[in-house]
C-alpha cells in the first residue's frame, strides 16, 4: 500500500505581495512529489472543508463566527500574521478537514500525511487561525474529551 497523502489546491491562499510566509510551498510540495515520481496521483486524497461544528469542538463559537465572517478583531489578525480573506478562511477550514481525513486514512492504512498547525481555543497567533487539528481529532474521535459548554 502506498502512503496516502492528503492535499487540496485550496491549501494555497493568496497573500499580499512580499508577505514573508511562503504559502506557495503547499502547492509546490504537491507538484514536486508528482513531478519527481515520489508519489502518484492515486495516492492523493482531497479533503472536504471542515464543518463549523468541528471547529467549535476546539474554538469558541464566537471566535469561529468572527473568523469565518471577517468580523474578527484586527488585533487578533495581527497576532495571526495574515490579512483576513475568504480564501484564507477556506484554506484554514479545508486544512482542518485535511487533518481529519489524514487521521481517518492513517487509522485505515497505518500511516498517512497532511500538513497542520495548532492553535489555542480562543486565541490564535503565529499563523494558526482555526486549526487546532490535534484538539479537533481528539474531540471527534474521543467524545469524553469534548468541552462542556
Amino acid at each position: 500500500m502506498d502512503l496516502p497523502i492528503v492535499h487540496h489546491p485550496d491549501y494555497v491562499a493568496p497573500l499580499p505581495p512580499g508577505h514573508r510566509f511562503p504559502m506557495p510551498k503547499f502547492g509546490k510540495i504537491y507538484e514536486t512529489l508528482v513531478k519527481e515520481g515520489i508519489a502518484t496521483l492515486d495516492q492523493f486524497h482531497c479533503p472536504a472543508r471542515a464543518p463549523r461544528a468541528w471547529l467549535e469542538l476546539v474554538h469558541t463559537p464566537a471566535y469561529v463566527e468572527a473568523y469565518c465572517t471577517g468580523s474578527i478583531e484586527p488585533q487578533a489578525m495581527r497576532r495571526i500574521g495574515f490579512p483576513w480573506s475568504e480564501a484564507l478562511v477556506n484554506r484554514t477550514c479545508t486544512a482542518v478537514g485535511g487533518t481529519v481525513l489524514a487521521v481517518e486514512l492513517a487509522l485505515a492504512h497505518g500511516l498517512a500525511c497532511n500538513g497542520a498547525i495548532s492553535s489555542l481555543p480562543a486565541l490564535s497567533m503565529g499563523r494558526a487561525m482555526l486549526m487546532g487539528p490535534g484538539g479537533t481529532m481528539v474531540r471527534l474521535l474521543c467524545p469524553e474529551h469534548r468541552r462542556r459548554r
